[in-house]
């Protein structure tokens, strides 16, 4: 059943993509990169995070990419934490406010039980709140995760998701943003959290304060969250 659906959302966004592109809108989007360093007696600490998005409407359709590296250090404990996620969302619209998707993700972190994990998802998403100040847009979707152990048999299992994603126009050069999420699947249950607060020093240069938390609900639950302080980039 899930898969007829997915499908029936494949050919909704990319049916006809190819007529869309006389209303090609260009790229735009951001390159955050932040460093923390901590020493002392107790020891050191470190962590450096990198990330980029792009985005592009075509009319009705448009395209979301997204980058993202974590590197953490902590001499005291003797450990250190990467992690690198990749993933790209082809959307449609289908009203004023409604819209079909469809989403890739690839992600590998030190953290894990798995030593990377594969999504593909399609769904439907719905902007519930949009004006000046505040925009809230929901997302539901459903589709197929690939799943590497580090100890034992590879998985492929269906995966629901489930998204909130909130941003506030706090001024002209100032927003809020909070994004919660959940991937659901047998093998495993992946919930985050990021919480942004951006400052626009320059006309492309801007100040991006951020809490980023995941959580994941496997054999071995997980839990790691990080506070960033990054020079952004936009175009």
């Amino acid at each position: 059943m899930y898969m007829r659906v997915l499908c029936g959302v494949v050919l909704g966004v990319c049916g006809v993509a190819g007529q869309a592109a006389e209303s090609d809108e260009g790229w735009t989007g951001r390159a955050d990169l932040g460093y923390f360093s901590q020493s002392g007696s107790g020891g050191g600490k470190e962590s450096l995070t990198a990330k980029a998005e792009a985005a592009r409407n075509f009319g009705e359709y448009r395209v979301e990419n997204q980058a993202q590296a974590v590197s953490a250090s902590d001499d005291k404990a003797n450990s250190g934490t990467a992690r690198y996620l990749l993933s790209s969302k082809q959307s449609k619209k289908i009203a004023e406010s409604e819209y079909l998707f469809l989403k890739e993700q690839w992600e590998k972190d030190s953290t894990s039980d798995f030593r990377y994990q594969m999504n593909i998802t399609g769904g439907y998403g719905r902007e519930l709140i949009k004006n000046d100040a505040h925009t809230l847009t929901g997302e539901l979707g459903i589709g197929v995760r690939y799943s590497k152990r580090r100890v034992g048999k590879a998985e492929t299992s269906p995966v629901g998701t489930g998204a909130l994603d909130y941003k506030y126009a706090i001024s002209k050069t100032a927003s809020f943003h909070q994004r919660v999420g959940v991937e659901g699947g047998t093998e495993s249950i992946i919930a985050r959290s990021l919480t942004e607060l951006r400052v626009q020093l320059r006309e492309e240069l801007g100040l991006a304060i951020g809490y980023d938390v995941k959580r994941e609900f496997s054999d071995n639950n997980q839990r790691l969250s990080l506070t960033t302080i990054s020079l952004s980039y936009a175009f």
